[in-house]
Order: C-alpha cells, then sequence, then structure tokens
C-alpha cells in the first residue's frame, strides 16, 4: 500500500467515524459531544488517566493530565507526541477513543500529533466527498 493511499484510507476511515458521531449526536455542540457511554477507571495507571481525560475532558484537562502523568517529555508538544502515538484505550490510538467518545475538541488535537497527520481541511473535503457520494 502507497503512502497515498495509506494516508486516504485513514482519512476515510476517520472522517467516517466523525460522520456516525457528528450524526448521533446532531443536536449538540459539535465540538464536544455528550458521549453516550459512561467511562470509568478500573486501574491507577498512566494510560487510564489519559484515555478517561481523552474521553471526558476539555483539551485544557487534558493537557494538565498529561503533565501529571507523563514526565520524560520535557515540552508540551513532546507530551503530545508521546501519547498520540504511543497510548491505546481500549485497543484503539487514543485519538480515535476520543473520537468514539464523542469528544471532538480533544479527538482533533491528538490527530494532529499523530505521525500521519491528518488536517482538518483534508476531514473536511472527505467528509464533502462521503456527503456528495451517499447523497447519489
Amino acid at each position: 500500500m502507497t503512502k497515498q493511499s495509506k494516508n486516504i484510507t485513514t482519512i476515510v476511515t476517520l472522517s467516517s467515524i466523525l460522520l456516525f458521531a457528528a450524526s448521533s449526536n446532531a443536536s449538540t455542540d459539535d465540538t464536544h459531544i455528550e458521549a453516550p457511554a459512561e467511562y470509568e477507571a478500573v486501574n491507577d495507571s498512566m494510560e487510564t488517566h489519559l484515555c478517561l481525560a481523552a474521553a471526558k475532558s476539555t483539551q485544557a484537562e487534558l493537557k494538565q493530565t498529561m503533565f501529571q502523568h507523563v514526565h520524560e517529555y520535557r515540552t508540551v508538544n513532546g507530551m503530545y507526541k508521546f501519547v498520540a502515538n504511543n497510548v491505546l484505550c481500549n485497543g484503539k490510538a487514543i485519538a480515535d477513543f476520543a473520537v468514539q467518545a464523542g469528544n471532538m475538541d480533544v479527538a482533533y488535537k491528538l490527530a494532529s500529533y499523530e505521525k500521519q497527520r491528518i488536517t482538518i481541511s483534508d476531514l473536511a473535503k472527505a467528509m464533502r466527498a462521503a456527503k456528495r457520494d451517499s447523497s447519489v
């Protein structure tokens, strides 16, 4: 699979998730959609705290949680890169987990630090294409 087709697959997959999240919660603010599920900690690990923050917190609260639990990175960008590329929540990348939880603000922030970077304009193009294809 080429890098371009891999990026397109990633964009389409994330767009599908975003469309599902937006359509199932259309009456709420689209930057922080209320999650239908409740999330609670099963242990006191760094990953658990970060996953809960990704699901339920604002960007500022996630940043504070990262400062509390990710000590080896000296910069905020370094912390975001580490978390976005290394933390899994229920087997999913943390940004995807935030999308699943309906926390779009945090999902966009984390996705911007993933190694295969997807921009908002890429998502918007993919969403318009998906909408156009579904209306045909």
